[in-house]
């Protein structure tokens, strides 16, 4: 039983470890891509800042519960909860809820596209900041609920909760999982027969992968909080295990988020060197050569002009033979003759001296 709570210990350690550097990672190139197309206005910036803000969540959630484990403990392994549980457990259902309700907006949003509504996907740039006070809200009950440090299965000391606070972050998380299950189904739908290749079917498997880190994180983690499942198989020692290896799952939130990040930067560059996007290079021998000659700017300066004061001249001309004025003429503004200046007009047009201009006229 010792070597199975070391085992515990030593894995509770090195996942929040990890899910910190590799959350930290990515919220860090998340924030240097932000700041290098600040001036840009896209749809991938939102989900960017998206992604930022989930592995933010992340990260905090992972630091949050390892110094609070080792100022209590006085040593770099987690060996359980610090003796403030309302405080700690508050601020740790808070991170949890957080990175759920964000990557349950970015399934809204994927939704959004998939209904044919690309323009909802927008609301992503509101949402990032309007999560902060509902999660607020949501977990703020917490913090008068009876809170207690009792031994765990693994042999940690771990804050328990009431019954009403885990029944109802029980509610919470499992609507955002419902919704982000119903998400990825109807996604592989949509992309069900699509060419590999096509925009739209890239779009799915990008952000499906968030959503599949979500899912295998959070999946577990929810089914063993129940306190009714609890109360019918909490002698189990098989489940007891589940729900020591779900708690990691958890925690390991922020590196299933990178990774599904990585995938997304790998596709990104295959795509970059896509055969279709390469120019190929020419044969010198098949190439055919025009020689130009020199254009002499001034002389070509002069004909211009020539040709612009012959195109005046000849508009003037006619303009009098219409009897327009040369304001009226430039202006474009003119008034209808009178019908004694029509006939007149249109004799002086006839009184022409050759037969084949009278003929044109005619």
């Amino acid at each position: 039983m010792v070597g199975l709570t070391e085992v515990f210990v030593w894995s509770t350690t090195a996942g929040m470890i990890l899910s910190f550097g590799l959350a930290a990672f990515l919220c860090v190139r998340c924030l240097i891509y932000l700041r290098r197309t600040e001036r840009r206005i896209s749809g991938r910036r939102d989900l960017v800042k998206h992604i930022a803000a989930i592995a933010g969540a992340d990260a905090s959630m992972a630091l949050w519960s390892y110094f609070g484990s080792i100022l209590h403990s006085k040593t770099f392994l987690v060996r359980g909860d610090p003796q403030w549980c309302p405080l700690f457990t508050t601020v740790r259902m808070w991170l949890i809820l957080l990175s759920a309700l964000w990557t349950g907006s970015l399934a809204l949003g994927t939704l959004a596209v998939l209904l044919g509504k690309p323009k909802h996907f927008n609301l992503l740039s509101h949402t990032t900041f309007g999560v902060l006070p509902v999660s607020l809200v949501m977990c703020a009950y917490n913090v008068w609920e009876p809170c207690h440090v009792e031994a765990a299965f693994d042999g940690s000391l771990d804050c328990e909760q009431s019954s009403t606070s885990v029944v109802i972050e029980c509610i919470e998380q499992s609507a955002i999982l419902v919704l982000v299950l119903f998400v990825l189904a109807f996604a592989v739908f949509r992309a069900w027969g699509r060419a590999v290749t096509s925009l739209e079917e890239k779009s799915i498997r990008i952000v499906s992968r968030y959503l599949m880190a979500y899912t295998a994180s959070y999946g577990c983690w929810i089914i063993g909080r129940w306190p009714q499942l609890n109360r019918w198989y909490g002698h189990w020692a098989s489940w007891q295990i589940f729900v020591s290896v779900a708690w990691r799952l958890l925690i390991l939130n922020g590196a299933f988020n990178f990774f599904a990040l990585w995938l997304h930067t790998r596709d990104s560059i295959r795509d970059l060197h896509q055969p279709s996007l390469h120019v190929p290079i020419l044969n010198e021998s098949s190439v055919s050569t025009v020689k130009v000659k020199k254009v002499d700017s001034r002389h070509l300066e002069k004909t211009v002009k020539a040709d612009l004061a012959e195109i005046q001249n000849a508009n003037q001309r006619l303009w009098r033979e219409l009897g327009l004025t040369y304001e009226q003429g430039v202006s474009g503004q003119t008034e209808p003759l009178t019908e004694e200046e029509r006939a007149d007009h249109f004799y002086s047009i006839l009184n022409v001296s050759s037969k084949f201009q009278q003929a044109r006229v005619t």
